[in-house]
């Protein structure tokens, strides 16, 4: 059977049964106190047309002026001006009724002078009661509402979009007038939130705001509460915000204000806390339930050193690594900048953090070898790699120095100095590889994989983890740096290909899974697997550009133009996570996924890692390549 409140009719029902049952009741005790006070005592219900009629005119101008599409979770003092409306009303009604069907006979005029007071505190009391026991604060059933101000729609009738109308009403400087409300759940629309409806769906934006001129209110601001949107819908909000010229808000999370630089954030009204939409508001995805005491226990007092720790994932890996309590970090990259970036912010939030900096390139074996046998950590992040595929193209040599045998240089290091766990960070790009890039990345993979089989006969105890994922969003030497650089020129847009798509995630999220695809417990079972993250749908690259036009307020193909400039060397239409010969199966992760494939012979594998690395060395490219190439084509059999 249904829940009563997914059912809006019955919901409505019970609130005017409420109502009206009040106004009977009321009615009758305005008349017996009346004849208390002033007469002779009467029986119950001896004027009971009156009291039917009262209720049947009760019935007619609460409907009419509203009252039953309040929501009593948000009760106010604007749903009380309300309720004394349509008292008042009802009241006004009955008096010339009754006139004409009995001419107020046996009829004691007085008795309104206590039906009045006594039925607003009937109807009001159990909405105040309702909303103080929910919110346990009196203070907040008050406001009031001021014209004059930024018309704005609310998009989501929740916790967030009350206390923004809250708020906003309250006396003082707040530039905002909440006009409607726009929400997904059909229980919620044609009901009211301190006196602002709730008008429709999503998809009945425009006539929502064609009927809202009708009643010459104009919206010019839509306001995102925290309600999930998903991208499908966040796009036709964006394309008929940018048709009607409406800009686009959101609210900030509660988390993000308790994370505030500073704690006087806490206490500004949440609507000066508005923020302008970001690009990662399109990647919206239902967020895993992930087990972080596991996480809090595997790194709390550790030492954890970070490869690569000034680029994105590198240095996002660090600000959520020193916030689980780790003994000491090591960060390590070869970019001066980069790394004083990340060291600064490190001293800003823990200035007494146990840390060691090093400036230093991860091909060098013997300085990476010293910094183990010093440091001894217990975990490893390797992050540092040459990424940018076109740039590869044109130095495959330093990306094979770089990318296969620095990740050597690091494997080997960390297996040699016992290190716990050892998290090597790979792409989407490594899979059927196009590019030297990916190419390098599968390499490392495999070589990664083949370590990590030898280890079984051997005292070591450290347990590989290879993470895969697609493109970070925002990360340097990504398009949305490059599009947001290009809009701000007044375009064009420059896109390889109408149809290329790329797996987005944003750095947080990625940085969060990698942290727990880490504490997967290393056996037999997991050894030869790689473990994939969960990016869902790819993206279409030229409906992200239109995105970031339209977030601009500006209108694509028209504002900004869009260019197709063709695939560069090394690029495909498509990515993919996993090879087709490649399983995929759960891992004890919501999120991350497993998947296994041909893995060589470490002494074989070492042997090329050798030749490639002589080759590159001697600056023989192109035989270098070709190595290159055989490889890949040897390590990417089907599982037999």
């Amino acid at each position: 059977m249904k829940n009563l409140k997914q059912i809006p009719f019955l919901r409505v029902f019970i609130v005017a049964a409420h109502d009206l049952i009040m106004a009977g009741v009321a009615f009758q005790i305005s008349i017996l106190a009346r004849y208390e006070i002033i007469g002779y005592p009467q029986e119950i219900f001896f004027l009971w047309p009156g009291t039917l009629s009262f209720v049947l005119i009760c019935s007619i101008t609460f409907w009419k002026l509203g009252l039953y599409r309040g929501i009593w979770h948000y009760a106010s003092i604007t749903d009380l001006l309300s309720i004394t409306k349509a008292v008042t009303f009802s009241i006004l009604l009955f008096i010339p009724l009754m006139f004409l069907v009995t001419r107020l006979e046996s009829f004691p005029r007085s008795a309104l002078f206590f039906l009045f007071p006594l039925l607003i505190i009937f109807l009001s009391t159990p909405r105040l009661l309702y909303r103080i026991i929910k919110d346990r604060n009196f203070e907040n059933i008050f406001e009031k509402n001021y014209n004059k101000r930024t018309q704005v729609l609310m998009v989501g009738a929740d916790n967030e979009s009350e206390r923004f109308i809250r708020e906003a009403n309250r006396p003082g400087s707040s530039p905002y007038r909440v006009i409607g409300i726009i929400d997904s759940s059909l229980n919620n629309i044609g009901r009211d939130i301190r006196g602002v409806r709730v008008w429709g769906k999503l998809i009945d934006l425009e006539k929502v705001i064609l009927k809202l001129n009708s009643k010459n209110l104009s919206p010019q601001k839509i306001i995102l509460s925290n309600s999930k949107i998903d991208p499908d819908k966040l796009n036709t909000l964006l394309e008929i915000s940018q048709k009607l010229g409406l800009t686009v808000s959101k609210l900030p999370k509660i988390t993000e204000l308790f994370h505030a630089d500073t704690s006087d954030k806490l206490n500004l009204p949440i609507y000066s806390t508005l923020q302008p939409l970001a690009l990662e508001d399109l990647l919206q995805r239902p967020q895993q339930i992930l087990n972080n005491d596991k996480i809090n226990s595997i790194f709390n007092g550790q030492k954890i050193f970070i490869s690569g720790a000034g680029g994105t994932i590198g240095s996002e890996i660090v600000r959520q690594i020193i916030n689980l309590n780790p003994s000491a970090i090591c960060i390590l990259d070869n970019n001066e900048f980069a790394l004083y970036k990340i060291e600064t912010e490190i001293n800003e939030i823990y200035p007494n953090l146990n840390k060691l900096v090093i400036l230093a390139d991860i091909r060098n074996t013997k300085v990476i070898n010293r910094i183990f046998n010093n440091f001894k950590p217990d975990i490893v992040f390797h992050a540092a790699a040459l990424k940018h595929v076109t740039l590869v193209e044109q130095n495959p040599t330093e990306a094979i120095l770089t990318n296969i045998l620095g990740t050597k240089n690091i494997a080997n290091a960390a297996k040699k100095s016992s290190c716990k766990i050892m998290v090597f960070i790979s792409s989407d790009k490594a899979v059927y590889p196009s590019s030297v890039m990916g190419q390098t990345k599968r390499i490392a993979e495999s070589y990664c994989q083949s370590l990590a089989l030898s280890s079984l006969n051997e005292t070591s105890n450290t347990s590989f983890v290879i993470v895969r994922f697609g493109n970070v969003l925002g990360s340097t030497g990504s398009v949305v740096p490059l599009f947001q650089r290009q809009i701000a020129l007044g375009g064009p847009i420059t896109v390889t290909h109408p149809d290329a798509t790329r797996y987005f995630m944003t750095s947080k999220e990625a940085v969060r899974l990698v942290l727990h695809a880490s504490t997967i417990q290393e056996n037999e079972e997991y050894l030869n697997k790689i473990f994939i993250l969960d990016m869902g749908e790819p993206i279409r690259i030229q409906d992200l550009a239109r995105q970031l036009i339209r977030m601009e307020g500006l209108e694509p193909d028209k504002d900004i133009k869009i260019v197709f400039t063709g695939l560069r060397r090394g690029e495909k239409i498509h990515e993919s996570l996993f090879y087709d010969e490649e399983i995929l199966l759960e891992t004890q992760i919501a999120g991350i996924k497993q998947a296994k494939l041909f893995v060589p012979d470490l002494y074989e594998i070492d042997t090329n890692v050798e030749n490639l690395k002589n080759l590159s060395e001697s600056g023989k490219t192109n035989d270098a390549i070709e190595l290159l190439n055989n490889m890949i084509h040897e390590y990417t059999k089907p599982l037999k």
